[in-house]
């Protein structure tokens, strides 16, 4: 259960920052806390614009750091129908092969993440055996017409990944008939939280 936008404000994002990886602990990363990591250079973004034939899916790949932990803190997708869903599986296996560009929040920061993103492969995605972390689906859209109405699903809820894993965003269009604009969004933190 992701907190909803409005308790941003007021409320903490996911993970005890004296122990990270005590994932029952209460929320305590503020918002005053997550702009000072956008100030050092430690968000990234990835956007994402496409079509998505009936009954069909398309996959994002990560591999994430050996050195960093990765942090994702929002997941949003977008469709001009229903029945879009983003599930994300921990522990797949796959071989990158076109990369998937992301970008520093912090637009005056050098750094660069170490995730490595594929939006392509040389060997196809396998999600058998993996672990599936969450799932968004676009729901309340209709077909009136021509005239698509869709809807937006956004969650605010803190992830911290493993390290030196590769992950999934699979996106599938359950529609029967009818191609699917999707658009997705994802904003994470890089940072190494051993030290």
């Amino acid at each position: 259960m992701g907190l909803q936008t409005s308790q941003l404000i007021n409320e903490p994002l996911g993970v005890d920052i004296q122990n990270p990886y005590n994932k029952s602990a209460k929320a305590v990363i503020t918002m005053t806390e997550l702009e000072n990591e956008i100030v050092n250079g430690n968000v990234y973004i990835a956007d994402l614009l496409f079509t998505l034939a009936a009954e069909t899916s398309t996959d994002i790949g990560i591999i994430t750091p050996s050195d960093t932990d990765i942090r994702i803190f929002t997941a949003t997708l977008g469709a001009d129908l229903s029945y879009v869903s983003l599930t994300l599986y921990e522990g797949v296996t796959f071989t990158g092969n076109a990369v998937a560009p992301y970008v520093n929040a912090n637009r005056q920061s050098d750094n660069t993440g170490g995730l490595l993103s594929y939006s392509t492969f040389t060997v196809a995605p396998n999600i058998s055996g993996a672990t599936q972390l969450k799932q968004l689906a676009t729901v309340g859209g209709s077909l009136i017409g021509q005239t698509s109405i869709g809807s937006t699903q956004s969650e605010q809820e803190y992830i911290l990944l493993k390290r030196d894993t590769k992950y999934l965003f699979r996106f599938y269009n359950a529609n029967a008939s009818n191609t699917a604009t999707v658009t997705a969004s994802e904003k994470w933190i890089e940072t190494d939280l051993t030290d």
